[in-house]
């Protein structure tokens, strides 16, 4: 499993010399882009979030070095896309990163790209001690409180309150 998700990985330059995302969807004739909703992008917050939670339980566990290099580049990413209010914008473009600001399944709010980024975030900070990780979480947190959510997302925004101490 971890071998196909980093063939999954990519860099993205624009958010930092060691960033890293995961590619959207893949199937036998090679990536296919989101676009669902008209055109999305070629990598999510959402799902590099996930990555990075699991890589994070990976390297508290082993230690071994190149899962925290991966896991430090995805983190570089997740926290790229973190906007100024402690939100998070889901999906770059392109892999030159331009961020994705206007499409539905991209703009900042209550949403699970908000959720799974707090997540990540939350865990990162404590398996890698990144500061970074763990200001990124307080913002994150900050925001999924200031506004009604549903309930599926509230219940990974409490997660990751649980998860703070």
């Amino acid at each position: 499993m971890l071998r196909q998700l980093w063939r999954l990985t990519r860099p993205v330059p624009a958010a930092g010399p060691n960033a890293l995302a995961v590619t959207i969807y893949e199937h036998p004739h090679g990536v296919v882009h989101a676009e669902e909703s008209g055109f999305e992008g070629v990598a999510c917050v959402d799902d590099t979030a996930r990555l990075l939670t699991v890589l994070s339980q990976v390297w508290s566990s082993t230690k071994i070095d190149w899962v925290g290099r991966w896991a430090r580049g995805l983190l570089d990413f997740v926290l790229w896309m973190q906007e100024p209010d402690g939100s998070w914008l889901n999906f770059i473009h392109d892999w030159d990163g331009d961020k994705n600001r206007d499409g539905i399944t991209s703009r900042p709010g209550q949403n699970f790209w908000l959720a799974r980024g707090i997540l990540g975030a939350q865990l990162a900070g404590v398996t890698l001690d990144d500061d970074r990780a763990f200001e990124a979480h307080r913002r994150g947190l900050t925001a999924a409180a200031a506004q009604r959510a549903e309930p599926d997302v509230r219940a990974l925004h409490i997660l990751a309150a649980l998860r703070e101490g």
